[in-house]
């Protein structure tokens, strides 16, 4: 298993949801964008269809698409964040039973210090360290 997902763990959990946050304050933006009138073209609907254009209400486009264009960047950041936590969650849940699993839960999932783990398991923080490079090592 890679370290460095394991090291960006929390941070990657941090960062997804500052951007779970843009992205609903984008789509509340969304919401605001002033709506104006536009021309589209449009056919008839019995043959033979003739070519017409219809006035349509519709959001500012310009605005509009730069917001739309933020919330896919901002989605595909957040995606890529899931992608890296949900393989450090896969690798934790799919360790054999026992103090290692427990080790990793209780630092990657409960958010404990190595040393509170330390203290929970009767090892000192540098044991604790030690596991997890051991671990992550193979």
């Amino acid at each position: 298993m890679d370290k460095e997902l394991f090291s960006g763990f929390k941070k990657n959990k941090k960062q997804r949801a500052v951007l779970d946050n843009a992205i609903e304050k984008l789509y509340d933006r969304l919401d605001y964008v002033p709506v104006v009138s536009g021309k589209v073209s449009a056919s008839s609907s019995s043959f033979p269809y003739i070519e017409g254009h219809v006035t349509v209400q519709m959001k500012e486009p310009k605005e509009s698409d730069k917001i739309k264009k933020r919330i896919r960047e901002k989605e595909k950041q957040r995606d890529a964040l899931t992608e890296k936590i949900n393989t450090v969650l896969d690798f934790i849940e799919n360790m054999p039973v026992g103090i290692n699993r427990e080790i990793f839960e209780m630092v990657y999932l409960d958010d404990m210090t190595m040393s509170e783990v330390g203290n929970a398991v009767g090892y000192t923080k540098g044991r604790v360290s030690q596991i997890i490079s051991e671990v992550l090592k193979d």
